[in-house]
């Protein structure tokens, strides 16, 4: 079974102060390994990643690693891009779950992941209940 990997586990493997870092560290090891099978991360969540990092004190360093981390093979992430297709079934998401409070990037991670029959490694408990989730 595939992963969508939402940002709060890019977040948490940037920062090793994140009350999340082991496990990110954990899962993205995990998956160099092939357990999570093919990791899948739409577009959005790099977008997301990079504007929460961007409010940062230490902006420039978090987002040349985030970027080197999407540009390289460290990472064993394919990412996705998005579309007006895919927009418009998020945004049917987001409004059909919307006292989930999940963010419209997370509509995108949800939407990604139900078509792809995928779960999604997460954070966020917005997500438990609508898709199979990771950690």
């Amino acid at each position: 079974m595939s992963t969508v990997v939402d940002s709060g586990l890019f977040l948490a493997l940037l920062h090793q102060g994140d009350p999340g870092y082991e496990a990110a560290v954990a899962f993205f090891q995990e998956a160099r390994r092939g357990k999570h099978g093919t990791l899948l991360c739409p577009d959005a969540v790099y977008v997301e990643v990079m504007n929460y990092l961007r409010r940062r004190p230490t902006r420039r360093n978090a987002c040349d690693k985030m970027r080197n981390l999407r540009a390289s093979n460290e990472l064993p992430v394919r990412w996705l891009p998005v579309g007006a297709d895919m927009m418009s079934k998020a945004d049917e998401a987001y409004f059909r779950h919307f006292d989930a409070e999940l963010s419209m990037t997370d509509a995108i991670v949800l939407v990604t992941a139900r078509d792809a029959g995928a779960k999604v490694a997460t954070f966020d408990s917005g997500f438990r209940g609508l898709v199979p989730v990771v950690p």
